[in-house]
């Protein structure tokens, strides 16, 4: 499959060995929203939860974040996050694209400062950013796929 062809519905994972960021969006309107983090119980990703997801929203295509470094090199965590897509596609029986999550946290780190800043909101809870992470990495899927380059402030 073309990754960006017949695709509406995506979900997009920020994996953590702790928590996992979810986002959610439309490649066709090019839309992209922080949905839910998943909190790990243990040293398995809870996939009862994860498969939920998928079933819920019926993804054509599912995006999982690769950290790399600065220098586009693979980071310490790279292999894992490698191995939870490779898990999630055979789970999901899906496609499952990796995508370079660089600068993802820190993109959603300033995305909810500014909106606590503008008063959009009150707090920020545990996990808050890794959803906005997947949010990022979803956004620069969207951006990539037309030949844009990946805009980590987006919004």
């Amino acid at each position: 499959m073309n990754a960006g062809a017949s695709v509406a519905t995506v979900l997009a994972f920020d994996f953590g060995y702790r928590r996992i960021g979810v986002a959610v969006g439309n490649a066709s309107i090019e839309t992209a929203n922080p949905l839910t983090t998943v909190h790990t119980p243990g040293t398995e990703p809870d996939w009862p939860q994860i498969l939920q997801l998928v079933k819920e929203w019926a993804p054509d295509l599912i995006l999982v974040g690769l950290p790399l470094m600065l220098d586009d090199t693979p980071s310490a965590n790279a292999p894992a996050a490698e191995q939870f897509g490779a898990e999630l596609a055979i789970k999901s029986r899906l496609n499952v694209l990796m995508v370079d999550e660089k600068l993802s946290s820190a993109a959603a780190k300033e995305a909810i400062k500014s909106a606590r800043q503008a008063g959009l909101r009150k707090r920020t809870r545990p996990g808050d950013i890794d959803k906005f992470a997947a949010q990022v990495i979803l956004r620069t899927w969207l951006n990539q796929r037309d030949g844009r380059r990946p805009v980590h402030g987006d919004k």
